[in-house]
Parts: C-alpha cells; structure tokens; sequence
C-alpha cells in the first residue's frame, strides 16, 4: 500500500509518519515555495519522527520516496 499518515497535523515540535509498506527508504521536505529544505534516508520501518521545531510556520510537504522510485507525497502544518 502507498499510503502515508502524519500527525499530529499541525506540528509543533514532532511529525510522526506512518507508512502502510515497509518499501520506503527516503523522505524529502518540501516548503510551500517548493524549495526542498530537508531529507533523509528511512530504515525499514513502520513510522518515522521527524524534528519540525525549527521550521518557520507555515505550510509543508513531505514526498516518500519507495525502493522502486515510486513516491507519495503528504501535506502538513508547521504552527
């Protein structure tokens, strides 16, 4: 499955990422401009927690990247 759910949705501090498959193996953040303003490589997992406190409010996606180069993409808030 390529689903994703992030929460909690707005973010403070934490964003936690929860993956349907287990075939993930990198993320890239995205600010509303499109800028990519970081990424990461995922061990095999089932979700992931991501430090978002320093980020400016705002608006953010997050694209999940698949072994194959498959991607899905969510969006969260930054409070």
């Amino acid at each position: 499955d390529n689903s994703i759910v992030l929460y909690p949705n707005p973010s403070v501090k934490e964003l936690i990422v929860k993956v349907e498959s287990k075939d993930f193996n990198k993320y890239e953040i995205y600010n509303i401009l499109g800028s990519l303003i970081a990424k990461g490589e995922i061990a095999s997992q089932d979700s992931l927690s991501i430090d978002v406190s320093s980020y400016v409010s705002g608006n953010y996606f997050i694209k999940m990247v698949k072994t194959n180069g498959e991607w899905v993409t969510g969006q969260f808030i930054k409070k």
